[in-house]
């Protein structure tokens, strides 16, 4: 396109220089238009190769591990954004070099320009402060490592994965597919799932009725299986912890689970310890928890209905689980 705006401008020159009565105007900028089409030609050529020293910097980043406790795993994710940025700010200043170096070409001192930039600098910071609020939360998110891209997150009602990050914006790809960008200003509460490890919490509920020991011990071995499993260690990071009871009511005892994994690998784990569980439970013959309602009849003047006295496992104790929008009967 520059070449292409070159060849245009040089035509017109050209044709100006044939007639006398305009002779005068190619003399007087053919050399401003030169030094025009120069400049920007090596601003366009300088932002081109400009991108090769930040991306071998940033390839260097991640082998190099000296004076960096980062891992290798998490500084590849950091680099993309960070180059990114680098590279859009390294853009703007040489465009913005080239701009003035433009307006030095048509005469304008240098003192004119920094007074002309110092103008428009305060007029772009008083009519665009949300816009500078946005480019500050940025530029400490990079710094902060707060998240990158490729990280599943939360921000707010928002989660899913970061599939771009600048310093204006973030766009979050939701469960759902829909793309959310957010202004790095209302980024105020973030939730990373993909830093360093993740841990599967899980509540196994069992009946009040069983043999409490024994379902503690099948659970147990449940989660020691999928520890050793060949298909499943390369992700869990610790041996599985059972924690014991957590709590217990009416619905049964639920037994707590913890199992320390890779960042990402926390909902696959979840799903296979549930799957294998529930195959354990069946097999062991253990019940998992139900609601318990106990119902008694009563007359219509409200005393307990008059009858033989019920033993502890006959008093008209209901297991069913009740129906939403209705009672048990």
């Amino acid at each position: 396109m520059s070449a292409l705006t070159v060849i245009w401008l040089g035509g017109l020159v050209w044709i100006l220089w044939l007639f006398p009565a305009t002779a005068w105007i190619p003399e007087r900028i053919w050399k401003k238009l030169l030094a025009l089409a120069l400049i920007w030609s090596f601003a366009g050529l300088l932002a081109r190769l400009g991108i090769l020293p930040i991306q071998r910097f940033m390839d260097a980043w991640v082998e190099v591990q000296f004076l960096s406790r980062e891992d290798v795993s998490r500084r590849s994710r950091r680099i993309p954004t960070i180059s990114r940025a680098i590279q859009g700010l390294t853009t703007i200043l040489i465009y913005v070099v080239a701009a003035g170096a433009s307006l030095k070409v048509f005469g304008m001192p240098t003192v004119s320009l920094l007074t002309l930039g110092a103008l428009f600098a305060f007029a772009v910071s008083f009519a665009a402060q949300s816009v500078i609020k946005d480019l500050t939360a940025g530029f400490l998110i990079l710094v902060e490592d707060q998240f990158a891209i490729g990280d599943y997150v939360g921000i707010g009602a928002i989660s899913g994965v970061v599939e771009q990050l600048s310093l204006r914006a973030t766009r979050v790809r939701e469960d759902d597919g829909r793309l959310t960008t957010i202004p790095n200003s209302q980024v105020s509460i973030v939730q990373n799932a993909t830093r360093d490890w993740g841990r599967v919490d899980v509540t196994v509920n069992v009946a009040n009725d069983i043999d409490i020991e024994h379902a503690l011990s099948v659970i147990a071995g449940v989660a020691d299986q999928l520890s050793r499993d060949p298909s499943w260690n390369a992700v869990i990071l610790e041996p599985p912890r059972v924690l014991g009871i957590d709590a217990f009511s009416h619905a049964g005892v639920g037994i707590r689970v913890w199992i320390v994994t890779q960042p990402l690998q926390r909902v696959p784990v979840r799903r296979e310890f549930n799957r294998r569980v529930l195959v354990a439970l069946k097999q062991h013959g253990i019940e998992i928890g139900v609601p318990q309602q106990i119902v008694r009849p009563v007359k219509s003047g409200g005393e307990t209905a008059a009858g033989p006295p019920a033993s502890d496992t006959e008093e008209a104790i209901s297991l069913a689980t009740p129906k939403a929008g209705g009672s048990s009967r």
